[in-house]
């Protein structure tokens, strides 16, 4: 049906409403047709929801509220909900299930509304209900959504179980949401085998049945599915190229395979069986943006940890920006997209492009999106990045403090005020600065009922308290620093930065025992991008400390660990040559070379130095030459930026 078409039928059916605004099922079907208004118009500042709920009153003045049906009271609260008016959308769930006790669909948007305000208990009390009345694949879903959420796996999984059995049947209303998202809580347990194989049955059932909902859960699932796919492949660091490729296969055998493998091979993996899912999102439903935002993280992933060795790097790069243009001309309402193109733009160093594209979207609206253009935090945050990149400190701190006051809901953004105590620190206003890290304690990491969009995270919450560190550090407050750091590694035990600055300046004040026991308990706590930096630390404190073998020890099994970390391998090889073993050394930048780590500058000039101080001019000369070949590829001007990725 046209745009043209539906506003005619909108037209007819208030036409009818105001002839009959008794009839239950006329203004069901009016407030269903402007809430698909709504949702199609989302760049224009429209008024279909109040029109909506005004019908509903005129209805409800007609008839009286007790004579009002269970599912009109429901849809009514349903859009109070949308409106923040929680404490009527309370009420009208309230009489829905009054007035009918078999009403499954009133409680169950009760308890979802609930849990997304954060009131588990009263969610669960509703959503059991609801399971009462109709025990459905849907309802289970929320339930273990909500335990997930609450830190119970275990009950999660019993009612993720129990959806996927309602699921099962092949008939024409089959669904694969509950396999999806059941996928999803499994890949977040980090049981990658059994998300799998949940991503293959969901599948399975979509393709053998004739559901209408094929298209939009086909999306959901694909993506997500290619997700995996794509951690799947980047968490393998200690894996030849071979392994990597057999384990995205399904194979999971052991057999060792040369690392002669070239990235070209992996690539391919890569595009087979990650890409070809997001290409086939992106075609069945070319509006999606979510489809676009999750292809091109993935893709940035990939080239990072893969194609970083790839000589014409800007032309692997460039794909992640090809899939997010494409998704912009797909969908040119969604905000999310614009942001990520700026993003790119300022990794790619092209700050001042970057720039004006976040000051544009920083003074745009996008309709319903609350979140959205100006009222999107993060928009703010990239913003004043941008400013602080080109040296602009009081611009930067505008865009900050603007960024924590963003949201039209007036909930502050924890890393807006963090960004902004920082930027304060660092231009000397140290009190200033701990008001700021004050504020985004007591407002953003105490306030629990908020939406999950303005919950912080536990890295996030971990920065602040670092950062925060940082600060009584340079002030010489000795016990806040040490509380600070303390708190920074209880919210994210994985905060591998927290762990190494903790324990570096526990060095200073307690000596290197203290000093030990922070590193090994950062690398307890798993291996992360950044415990490379955790391994160097501990690695350079043994060798001031005359422990040669330890710090050996502690660099290989860091290389191991984090076998892309170009850091650590130009410390373990600079280690060697401070040992005088020059050939080990040389040794090491070979293995880091067979691990991707090959375009590092200082690693290459620290194998000109080996090779010369080993008599082997030649050698040294050709390394600097190709030392000048990368720095030519980098600053030149790419023509074709890069194929074609999308349809």
């Amino acid at each position: 049906m046209s745009d043209e078409d539906r506003e005619e039928a909108l037209e007819q059916m208030r036409e009818l409403f105001i002839q009959h605004p008794k009839e239950g099922k006329v203004v069901n079907e009016l407030v269903k047709q402007l809430r698909n208004y709504s949702r199609r118009d989302i760049n224009k500042n429209n008024n279909a929801i109040k029109e909506a709920l005004k019908a509903l009153e005129v209805h409800n003045e007609s008839v009286e509220e007790k004579n009002l049906s269970s599912g009109t009271l429901t849809t009514w609260a349903v859009l109070l909900e949308s409106e923040r008016n929680y404490k009527l959308a309370r009420e009208k769930f309230a009489l829905a299930c009054a007035v009918d006790s078999k009403n499954f669909a009133a409680p169950h948007a009760w308890g979802m509304m609930e849990q997304k305000r954060g009131n588990y208990d009263k969610a669960r009390k509703l959503l059991m209900k609801s399971l009462e009345i109709t025990p459905r694949s849907t309802t289970y879903n929320a339930l273990a959504n909500l335990e997930n959420r609450v830190g119970d796996r275990k009950q999660a999984r019993k009612y993720y179980e129990k959806s996927i059995e309602k699921q099962s049947g092949r008939n024409a209303n089959a669904s694969s949401s509950g396999y999806t998202q059941f996928a999803m809580f499994e890949t977040s347990c980090g049981n990658f085998d059994k998300a799998e194989e949940l991503f293959e049955r969901g599948w399975a059932l979509l393709e053998s049945s004739k559901s209408s909902s094929f298209s939009s859960e086909s999306v959901h699932l694909l993506t997500n599915w290619a997700d995996l796919l794509s951690k799947r492949m980047l968490t393998l660091q200690n894996q030849t190229n071979s392994e990597v490729k057999d384990v995205v296969n399904g194979r999971n055998g052991s057999s060792k395979s040369s690392n002669s493998d070239s990235n070209d091979s992996i690539r391919k993996v890569f595009e087979e069986r990650v890409s070809e899912k997001f290409r086939l999102a992106a075609k069945l439903n070319p509006s999606r943006a979510e489809t676009y935002t999750s292809w091109s993280l993935s893709e940035r992933a990939f080239t990072s940890k893969f194609d970083a060795s790839d000589s014409n790097k800007r032309s692997v790069t460039s794909r992640e920006y090809d899939i997010i243009t494409e998704g912009i001309r797909r969908c040119p309402g969604e905000s999310k997209l614009y942001l990520a193109e700026a993003m790119y733009l300022r990794r790619e160093n092209r700050t001042e492009e970057a720039l004006e594209k976040l000051e544009v979207l920083s003074e745009r609206s996008f309709g319903n999106q609350l979140d959205a253009g100006m009222f999107d935090p993060h928009v703010w945050h990239a913003l004043g990045m941008c400013k602080s990149d080109l040296f602009d400190f009081e611009g930067a701190v505008e865009a900050f403090e603007r960024g924590s006051r963003a949201r039209k809901d007036g909930i502050l953004n924890l890393p807006c005020i963090t960004a902004e105590a920082h930027a304060e620190f660092i231009n000397g206003n140290v009190g200033r600065a701990r008001q700021l890290f004050i504020l985004g304690r007591d407002e953003c990491m105490q306030q629990k009922r908020v939406p999950p969009s303005a919950r912080a995270s536990r890295r996030e919450r971990s920065t602040h308290n670092r950062l925060w560190a940082l600060l009584e550090k340079r002030a010489g407050t000795e016990d806040a620093t040490r509380a600070l750091f303390a708190a920074a590694v209880k919210e994210d035990r994985s905060d591998a930065t927290a762990w190494m600055q903790w324990g570096q300046w526990e060095k200073r004040m307690q000596g290197p025992e203290i000093a030990r026991d922070m590193f090994r308990n950062g690398l307890k706590s798993g291996t992360t991008r950044l415990s490379g930096f955790l391994y160097q630390a501990w690695a350079l404190l043994e060798q001031e400390s005359g422990n040669d073998d330890v710090a050996r020890e502690l660099f290989t099994d860091g290389c191991k660990a984090c076998s892309n970390f170009a850091e650590l391998w130009h410390g373990y090889a600079a280690f060697e040559a401070n040992c005088g073993n020059y050939s080990r050394a040389l040794e090491i930048v070979s293995e880091a070379e067979s691990n991707g780590v090959s375009t590092h500058e200082p690693l290459m000039q620290l194998a000109a130095d080996l090779l010369r101080l080993s008599g082997d001019i030649e050698g040294a000369n050709q390394r600097v030459r190709e030392l000048d070949d990368m720095f030519n590829a980098t600053n030149r001007d790419v023509d074709n930026p890069g194929r074609e990725v999308i349809l």
